[in-house]
C-alpha cells in the first residue's frame, strides 16, 4: 500500500473516532445511578449529598415494614341515592376495600363526611373499580357511600 494513501486513511479514522467520543458522552450521559439522599457524612459544608449504591453500601432487599395478618369481614351492602354509612368508625380496622359491584352505577365514598356523586372529597368508583386503604396509612373514620342509582350493590371487607 502506498504511504500517502495509509497517511489519508490513518487520519480519516482518527477523526472518525475523534467525533464518535462526544455521541458516546451522549449515550452515557443519562444513565441513571441508583442512590439516596443523605444529609451524614457529606464532604465539606453541604448539608445534603447523594451516595450511590455500591458493593460497599448495597441496595436494601428487604422491607422494613412487617406484614400484618389480620381475619377480615366480607359483606354486602345495598347503597342508595342518599350518604349512607357503609363502615362504621374503628380504631381496630387494620384495612378496608369497598368494591361497586354494579354495572352501571356510579358510587362516591367520602371518609368522615357526607358522601356526593362528582364532589371534590368524595373517591369516585365507577362500575367494578374499588377503593382499598392499606394498612400502613389508615383513615378508621366513619365511611360513607352514595350511589347514582337506587339499590346499588357493594362488596366491603373489613379486616
Amino acid at each position: 500500500m502506498e504511504k500517502g494513501l495509509f497517511i489519508k486513511r490513518l487520519v480519516l479514522a482518527s477523526v472518525l473516532w475523534l467525533f464518535s467520543l462526544p455521541l458516546y458522552a451522549q449515550s452515557t450521559a443519562n444513565q441513571v445511578i441508583p442512590g439516596y439522599i443523605t444529609t451524614v457524612g457529606c464532604p465539606g459544608s453541604f448539608t445534603s449529598c447523594f451516595v450511590p449504591y455500591s458493593a460497599s453500601n448495597p441496595l436494601p432487599t428487604t422491607s422494613t415494614l412487617a406484614p400484618i395478618s389480620s381475619t377480615g369481614t366480607t359483606s354486602a351492602a345495598t347503597i342508595g341515592t342518599a350518604s349512607a354509612q357503609v363502615i362504621a368508625a374503628s380504631t381496630v380496622t387494620t384495612g378496608y376495600s369497598i368494591c361497586n359491584v354494579s354495572v352501571s352505577a356510579q358510587v362516591a365514598c367520602r371518609i368522615g363526611g357526607t358522601a356526593a356523586i362528582n364532589t371534590a372529597g368524595s373517591y369516585m368508583l365507577d362500575p367494578g373499580q374499588c377503593l382499598m386503604n392499606s394498612p400502613y396509612i389508615l383513615d378508621t373514620g366513619v365511611i360513607n357511600c352514595i350511589a347514582s342509582v337506587a339499590s346499588t350493590p357493594l362488596t366491603v371487607q373489613v379486616y
